[in-house]
């Protein structure tokens, strides 16, 4: 018999469970039960062969915009007010924080509420 992690679809850890050795393959084979909480706050790096803490994700993170945020709204009023295009660096900046942070805030957001769940 071999201790297994139960992942869910995302890779998060829900529990272990015991198995025949047979029906250990292409599962997570623990080497002893996790001290881990369920609740899906963790999940499986199989690249490390560990659970990470979503807290601790390591993900590629998209190149910073070439404007702050604050510069981004400074040159969109001023473009605004000139009744100018709204330049391209802020157009940039745009598509970065769609693409990082709000998905950030919405990864956080999911775990915040799993963890009001348990």
């Amino acid at each position: 018999m071999k201790i297994v992690a139960i992942l869910d679809g995302d890779g998060l850890y829900t529990g272990h469970e015991q198995v025949a050795n047979e029906d250990a393959v292409d599962r997570v084979v623990l080497d002893q039960v996790p001290d881990l909480p369920t609740d899906g706050t963790y999940r499986w790096d199989g690249a490390h062969g560990r659970f990470v803490p979503l807290g601790h994700r390591f993900i590629a993170t998209p190149a910073a915009p070439s404007v702050s945020e604050r510069q981004a709204v400074f040159l969109t009023l001023r473009a605004l007010v000139r009744e100018q295009p709204i330049p391209e660096e802020v157009a940039r900046y745009v598509d970065w924080y769609e693409e990082f942070e709000l998905a950030r805030a919405e990864r956080t957001m999911a775990v915040v509420k799993r963890g009001q769940n348990t």
